[in-house]
């Protein structure tokens, strides 16, 4: 890290502490003067060796999640194979030395199903919250953060999600409301108090002066401070090594996968080329190493939706932990080719969402509708609204999902109600075989997979907030 670089980071952490001791006393394992102490040696205690973390959270994933995800690509890759040359496919998560699950339900008596902030605040701070929480407990006192810790330590950090920058998820990691919907104080905290190099994600306004309530023109601020402002992937293209905000949507998320793939005029980078953009210019930033948090944020919504374009969402995050899995490398520290690195990877969605289940009364599924799905539903049915006849209709379903055979009944509900190309019991659902139990989250268990250097630590069963300890030791914090 350059002396320019050091000045900025301990300027910023001062302002974060400062922050931090006005709103309250910290709680939980990541006490303030465990890191004060780490600031001021100088050190991470590696004895001059870099670490990295790269935490890769499929939001609202599962182990069916990953196993669909698996039989969509073996559809995709040979059709005429499958289902025979499943075992042929090895998805980025497959690469994990060690295999585990974790319990996902929130601090509260009554609740056992969490949402995205008690989820991301137990596995950020190694404390469970409340739902709604970031990074606060109970009594509203922040919590200080594994990203926290690592960048005090002097470590390079960044946050990248297919969601809002300010969502729950990447939130939890950096900021410290009472409640997840305090977008406009979340990307405050971001630029005035956190020291995160990079961020990554969807939604312009919360940053925009017009757009806030208090007229604060934050993105102005962040270039203040060094930060490059990137609004497309073409100026994720020719980013340097500085600091990055990049806000890839006007408002709201970004666009689902199919979405994007499908608009020529859509200028959002993927999940993997913001992954592999976020590590070259971490790696830059810090001898120490890097923390890294990357989220397929989408994968939750399409959930909620119960709509097979969630596939695509999985597969796209995946091709991200690809990305972390080939920069950690075989494990000796020179398979990457980076020079001698111990890198930790691990993938864990903070909680299930949809209760998706492959197969629906029957042992049929018909994978070709939900490969050849072009559009969300959403999408789709807004197509459907233009169609002017139900030949135009049929044409437009068929052109979208592959489904040349509708009745005359199933074209004239659609005609009567295109938003019936939505939801659990959609043509696409029923005729692919997909069922959802759910469109909210479940409490189920969810998969981990681990690569690299305390990897082991993993394996097994874990609560969420087990996550932390296993993080903070794999970067020498503990």
């Amino acid at each position: 890290m350059s002396q320019t670089q050091d000045s900025s980071a301990e300027t910023s952490t001062t302002k974060r502490r400062t922050f931090m001791a006005g709103l309250g006393a910290l709680a939980g394992s990541g006490a303030l003067g465990q890191t004060t102490s780490a600031r001021e040696s100088g050190s991470n205690g590696t004895t001059g060796r870099r670490r990295n973390v790269i935490l890769t959270i499929p939001d609202g994933g599962s182990r069916t999640h990953d196993t669909a995800a698996r039989y969509l690509r073996a559809y995709e890759n040979d059709a005429s194979a499958f289902p025979a040359n499943i075992e042929d496919v090895e998805l980025g998560i497959d690469r994990a030395e060690y295999v585990g699950s974790m319990s996902t339900y929130p601090d509260d008596p009554e609740q056992l199903i969490t949402d995205s902030g008690a989820a991301a605040t137990a596995m950020a701070t190694g404390q469970k919250s409340y739902t709604g929480a970031i990074s606060v407990d109970h009594d509203g006192r922040p919590i200080e953060t594994i990203l926290e810790r690592a960048s005090d330590a002097g470590y390079a950090t960044g946050l990248v999600t297919t969601t809002q920058m300010t969502h729950a998820t990447p939130a939890a990691f950096a900021a410290h409301v009472e409640d997840r919907g305090q977008q406009a104080d979340i990307a405050c905290q971001y630029v005035r108090q956190s020291d995160v190099d990079v961020f990554m994600g969807g939604d312009r306004s919360h940053f925009r002066a017009e757009e806030r309530d208090d007229g604060a023109d934050l993105i102005g601020e962040a270039r203040d401070r060094g930060y490059q402002y990137l609004e497309t992937a073409s100026d994720l293209e020719s980013v340097d090594d500085g600091k990055v905000l990049g806000l890839f949507s006007e408002t709201g998320h970004f666009e689902y996968a199919v979405d994007r793939q499908a608009d020529d005029e859509n200028t959002q980078p993927g999940l993997p080329t913001m992954t592999e953009a976020a590590i070259d210019v971490l790696e830059a930033r810090s001898e120490q190493g890097f923390f890294l948090l990357v989220e397929g944020g989408r994968i939750d919504h399409a959930g909620h939706a119960n709509d097979p374009a969630m596939l695509p969402e999985q597969l796209e995050h995946d091709e991200a932990v690809e990305v972390a899995m080939d920069y950690a490398g075989d494990g000796s520290g020179q398979g990457n080719g980076r020079g001698p690195t111990d890198t930790l990877v691990v993938n864990v969605a903070d909680h299930e969402t949809g209760g998706l289940v492959l197969g629906r009364d029957s042992y049929d599924m018909n994978w070709e509708y939900i490969a050849e799905q072009s559009l969300t539903q959403e999408r789709l049915a807004s197509e459907l609204e233009d169609a002017s006849s139900q030949s135009a209709l049929a044409s437009t379903l068929e052109d979208h999902t592959g489904i040349d055979d509708l009745s005359e009944d199933d074209l004239a509900e659609l005609e009567a109600d295109p938003s019936a190309i939505e939801g659990r019991d959609s043509v696409v659902n029923r005729r692919a075989g997909l069922a959802w139990g759910s469109d909210a989250h479940t409490a189920t268990d969810v998969p981990i997979y681990a690569k690299g250097d305390n990897a082991a630590y993993f394996g097994g069963h874990h609560e969420n907030d087990d996550l932390f300890a296993g993080l903070e030791a794999a970067l020498g914090l503990r």
